[in-house]
């Protein structure tokens, strides 16, 4: 198991706490704590994933600006998709892809792992 890094951003006059680990494209997980340690562990090993503490989900397009991210997948939990819409209405293109998370948080690679853009999920 690798190495889960703590670390920080600060974007305007926030400062943001994030946890990261892994190698690869980079993805911004937009969860509650109870399932981002376990999806964390799961993409890790393809990813560069990140984790971030945010005040407000509206900040995750900020976040990624503060890290210089360019076009980092996020995933999102169901509760939170309406905060990644509002993310992709204001800055069209800002993400790669949009993945949104059953309840439980069980991920099934395939869903990540296309080339296809576009937001990712039951129904999509």
């Amino acid at each position: 198991m690798s190495h889960i890094a703590q670390a920080s951003v600060v974007t305007g006059s926030t400062t943001t706490h994030y946890q990261v680990a892994g190698t690869g494209p980079p993805v911004v997980l937009l969860l509650p704590e109870h399932l981002r340690l376990g999806v964390l562990d799961q993409l890790r090993s393809r990813f560069r994933v990140l984790a971030p503490s945010l005040e407000s989900p509206a900040m995750v397009a900020e976040f990624a600006d503060g890290l210089g991210l360019e076009s980092p997948i996020l995933v999102v939990d169901s509760t939170h998709s309406d905060d990644a819409r509002s993310a992709l209405d204001q800055q069209p293109g800002r993400f790669s892809r949009v993945v949104v998370l059953p309840a439980d948080g069980v991920i099934d690679a395939g869903t990540i792992l296309p080339d296809a853009r576009g937001t990712v999920g039951p129904g999509h």
